[in-house]
């Protein structure tokens, strides 16, 4: 559990302040995340112009979101990183938990809206990423990008072309190459990082290297919300490439009777 009474109350020592924040932003349950969404708020009252309160704001409303589903947060969260785009627009972090944000918020769009946040999440990802290039996340969201961009129905294209001159454009390679780098930045594997390079490898063809990393994913703990969400698509994997084996077994065997 963390001391939210330990959060300073004053303008005063901000540096010890951010730290302690910090701390419940990454591991608070969803109480504790309520609660410290509360103090930043009040902390974005009385210092209406330090950009590092507002984006941390955000940040809070995503974790939220992610824990609840519930919509409110993130628009609360929009809302805090764009005032503090307006006043430190070279901070990677303001860019990038907006950028989150606006990914977030596609997931309740129509198709149309869900497009042009797609361009939205992108520009700012960019920026993120030019601003910080050592952030693991932000290759891992490039990564994301890319895979859902190469994955885009027919119809998405079109509708995408009718709104923008220009197509997002992106490979199962490209989104690969952002996964890989994503985790040679990072100081652990990470499970989602690595079902997603799995399933890269899958879209290639290399079916023997993508259940070995699958198999490396489930070995690791899962101590968060996105591990137990990738535990769920690992599984599946792995039960598909079983069935998958399975199948052509029994193809084989209908077809060579008891050679095999």
């Amino acid at each position: 559990m963390h001391d939210l009474a330990a959060i300073p109350s004053t303008i005063g020592g901000i540096t010890q302040d951010l730290e302690t924040i910090d701390s419940i932003l990454n591991e608070g349950n969803i109480s504790e995340l309520q609660a410290c969404l509360e103090q930043l708020e009040c902390r974005c009252h009385l210092n209406p112009k330090n950009p590092h309160y507002f984006w941390r704001l955000g940040k809070a409303c995503s974790r939220l979101f992610v824990k609840t589903h519930d919509k409110a947060y993130v628009i609360k969260g929009i809302e805090a990183c764009e005032a503090a785009l307006k006043m430190k627009p070279d901070l990677a972090n303001v860019h990038k938990w907006y950028a989150i944000l606006v990914g977030e918020r596609s997931q309740f769009q129509s198709t149309k809206k869900k497009i042009a946040d797609g361009y939205l999440f992108k520009e700012h990802l960019d920026l993120a990423s030019d601003l910080n290039p050592a952030d693991p996340t932000l290759h891992f969201l490039k990564g994301r990008f890319a895979y859902d961009v190469s994955e885009l129905k027919w119809y998405e294209r079109k509708m995408a072309s009718a709104l923008f001159a220009t197509l997002p454009t992106a490979t199962v390679e490209e989104a690969l190459e952002h996964f890989m780098e994503a985790q040679r930045l990072s100081s652990v594997e990470w499970k989602m990082n690595m079902l997603y390079i799995a399933k890269c490898k899958l879209k290639m063809g290399h079916k023997d290297e993508a259940m070995a990393i699958v198999a490396r994913a489930q070995r690791l703990p899962s101590v968060s919300d996105a591990d137990t969400e990738a535990d769920l698509e690992l599984n599946t994997l792995r039960r598909k490439s079983k069935m998958s084996i399975t199948s052509f077994r029994s193809r084989t065997r209908s077809k060579f009777g008891d050679l095999f």
